[in-house]
């Protein structure tokens, strides 16, 4: 400990040139062999198979260093390391600051400047990270739980055609070259207009908030909500984390009332052409608080987000904005929560797969 208050005395009287030297110093002693130790604490002596989720597993010996396992279900072999979000990841010291900049909300462009990283890399660390969390906190919700859809436009950003051209449909503007051979750009709604509402060129996402802060978002389908779309999310999730003593409060549409028949205890349903925006202890008011906050992160970090990459964007909001709020160490409890998840690389790696599902969605 005196050791330690010797060195910060003399870090004081360092310039600046020389603390930002001294800060590359330390960040670059954080090696890979770091995150196996903290990954070998979080999972302690129950090792489970990334492939077949089998805990039928045993010692393989080792390589350097590094433990090895084989299952004993499928045969495949594996160390601590495979399918989490570092699993092949190289230059690994440079993490601890990537995630530094990734709770900061700071721009593919910004992190790869600073980093000396190339873009595409720096994104696929991004989404590999948030992917993550896709399996994470199944908190139940408590009391009073808000439920609507909003809607955000469907956008193909840095996506191709068929004809090798980046799509220009949904992007917010398109380019043409004018009469001097120069090319131009200009905003969409200038020349046309989006439809008003709800359409095909909208995605409806799904948000459900209770009066303590824990919240759950996933995107349902292109344009309007279906019985179907609400169905598939609050069973393959949702329905999971109510109780008994759930309230859901809603808008009027004909999907949540025949979605919650017989499923849940209180249904309590909001309507404007009655004027019933608020009954009592019952309004959307947190939801909404809730959906204008996502709404004003993603517009001023990001400017706009492709949809295939949504879902991460919806769980990177909700780490930041509800998970991490009140930790004291926001940094290595991100990390921790990252590294718990044994499905992350195979995740990232059928994003696009995931993608093409969601577009045949009812």
């Amino acid at each position: 400990m005196k050791q330690f208050e010797n060195i910060l005395s003399q870090v004081k009287s360092f310039t600046n040139v020389e603390k930002r030297k001294f800060a590359k110093l330390i960040l670059a002693s954080v090696s890979l062999g770091d995150l196996y130790e903290t990954r070998s604490e979080i999972i302690g002596e129950k090792s489970c198979c990334p492939n077949c989720d089998s805990e039928k597993v045993k010692k393989n010996g080792s390589h350097n260093g590094k433990q090895r396992y084989v299952c004993l279900e499928c045969g495949k072999g594996y160390r601590d390391m495979t399918g989490t979000f570092a699993y092949r990841m190289q230059h690994a010291t440079k993490l601890p600051r990537f995630i530094e900049l990734m709770l900061e909300s700071k721009s593919i462009r910004e992190i790869a400047l600073e980093l000396k990283m190339g873009r595409q890399t720096v994104l696929d660390w991004r989404h590999k990270v948030l992917s993550a969390f896709n399996d994470s906190f199944t908190k139940e919700f408590m009391g009073i739980v808000e439920t609507d859809d909003i809607p955000m436009v469907f956008n193909q950003k840095g996506r191709l055609s068929t004809s090798g051209t980046f799509l220009d449909e949904y992007r917010r503007t398109f380019t043409w070259t004018n009469q001097y051979g120069n090319r131009e750009s200009r905003r969409m709604d200038a020349d046309r207009n989006r439809k008003r509402g709800i359409s095909d060129e909208k995605v409806s996402v799904l948000l459900c908030i209770d009066r303590y802060g824990t919240i759950g978002a996933r995107k349902l389908r292109k344009g309007r909500i279906t019985i179907e779309s609400v169905r598939r999310v609050f069973d393959n999730e949702i329905f999971d984390r109510l109780n008994y003593g759930n309230v859901m409060v809603t808008d009027g549409s004909t999907a949540y009332r025949k979605v919650f028949r017989g499923k849940i205890l209180g249904h309590q349903v909001l309507t404007t052409r009655k004027n019933q925006r608020v009954r009592g202890f019952y309004h959307l008011n947190t939801l909404n608080n809730a959906d204008g906050q996502f709404k004003k992160w993603l517009k001023g970090n990001f400017s706009s987000v492709a949809t295939k990459y949504l879902d991460n964007y919806l769980m990177y909001f909700k780490m930041i904005a509800f998970v991490l709020r009140s930790s004291e160490d926001p940094d290595n409890e991100f990390l921790r929560l990252a590294l718990a998840d044994n499905k992350a690389y195979s995740r990232m790696k059928s994003l696009e797969e995931s993608y093409q599902e969601f577009l045949t969605y009812m």
